[in-house]
């Protein structure tokens, strides 16, 4: 039978007597406790002061499938038993926050900015690469139309004047002229004539007066390295033996890679030869290749100083509000541990205007709820 104390509110289970009354000392407070013979005790059919006054002893500890009701003549009240410790594992409520608000948008948003970052330096490399592609064609067009036109020019020319020999060109200003152009910003334009038997490929126009008249072999071999040599004769043995319009690239003594066409002029044993560097013309591509790289990294350091930025802030508020919530539900725990033990009177530190202001406010109206039980328990008591 469960008896309290009047004096101190001390519960206790007792065995009661069918023969005589029973009495017994409260072990708190020294009171004597009087419990009447079941047949002198008047049923109460309301247990809802009871039911109330077990839920105080919510927290007891005991073994699991053991009895929920303790040996008889054992205080049942001012349980002094510490709370259990925390269930809660790392990393915690403000962890959990930390990881899910922080943590994984800077993971996905670092991720999304190094694909596209990473995108967008390829897709300049293409548009880099294909411009490059596109100025070296029309280069080489213009190197290759440049060759056939002085071709036609000095064929022309040749027909106008029958007369003319190869021994004039040199004292024909009117002629070295047509003959020797600008190709690009230091290119030009000369004329060669083919090898006739033993006779080699022999310069007959060019910017260099000097050089007229040599074996254009001889200088080539003088200043290109080998290899260079053995692909820029490879391109005069091509153009004999084809007839027709001959292209190629040379690495020239300053290591720059040249274009040069090579053109027959028709009806004769004469060839038109056009050359420059190539990179004269993908000058200005290479340009905006550095301009797009400044560009990309610039925008990429902005973009990243931004991210650290806005990741530091999100960091500290949500570490902020975080904090705060933790503490609000830590101080929840606390109070609703403290009333499992029998601590009613306990102050509920918890001031928000949010839904956890409501549950702190709930639970001190269970404060309440439980007082008056009690109250009304004792008065009963009493009354009787």
């Amino acid at each position: 039978m469960l008896v309290v104390c009047e004096k101190c509110g001390g519960e206790y289970q007792i065995d009661v007597s069918k023969d005589k009354d029973v009495v017994t000392q409260c072990k708190f407070c020294s009171n004597e406790i009087v419990v009447p013979r079941p047949e002198e005790i008047p049923v109460d059919t309301d247990n809802l002061d009871k039911q109330l006054l077990e839920s105080i002893q919510s927290g007891k500890e005991g073994e699991p499938g053991a009895s929920s009701l303790p040996a008889a003549d054992q205080p049942i009240g001012k349980i002094t038993t510490e709370p259990k410790k925390s269930r809660s594992s790392f990393p915690g409520l403000q962890g959990k926050m930390l990881v899910l608000f922080v943590i994984v948008p800077i993971i996905l948003i670092a991720g999304v900015s190094t694909l596209y970052f990473t995108k967008l330096r390829n897709l300049a490399d293409i548009v880099n690469n294909e411009n490059r592609n596109v100025v070296t064609d029309m280069a080489e067009d213009l190197i290759s139309e440049k060759a056939l036109a002085i071709a036609r020019q000095v064929h022309f020319y040749l027909k106008t004047y029958p007369e003319f020999t190869i021994d004039d060109f040199r004292k024909t200003p009117e002629f070295m002229e047509i003959a020797v152009q600008k190709v690009g910003k230091t290119g030009y334009t000369a004329i060669h004539s083919a090898p006739v038997g033993d006779t080699p490929w022999i310069i007959r126009a060019h910017p260099q007066d000097e050089l007229i008249g040599k074996d254009i072999m001889v200088d080539f071999k003088a200043n290109l390295k080998q290899t260079a040599f053995r692909h820029l004769q490879d391109q005069y043995d091509r153009a004999l033996k084809k007839g027709d319009l001959t292209t190629g690239y040379y690495l020239f003594f300053d290591n720059r890679e040249k274009f040069m066409a090579l053109a027959p002029i028709q009806g004769t044993q004469l060839w038109a030869s056009a050359s420059t560097y190539v990179d004269e013309f993908t000058f200005p591509v290479s340009n905006l290749e550095k301009k797009i790289h400044v560009f990309l990294t610039t925008t990429m350091k902005i973009i990243l100083t931004i991210l650290v930025i806005t990741t530091v802030l999100i960091a500290a508020v949500v570490i902020l509000y975080a904090t705060r919530l933790t503490n609000n539900i830590k101080a929840l725990t606390e109070a609703a541990n403290q009333i499992g033990f029998g601590d009613i009177d306990y102050t509920i530190q918890v001031n928000t205007k949010d839904e956890l202001g409501d549950l702190a406010e709930a639970i001190g109206r269970i404060q309440s709820s439980i007082h008056m039980s009690i109250n009304r328990f004792h008065r009963k008591k009493i009354s009787r």
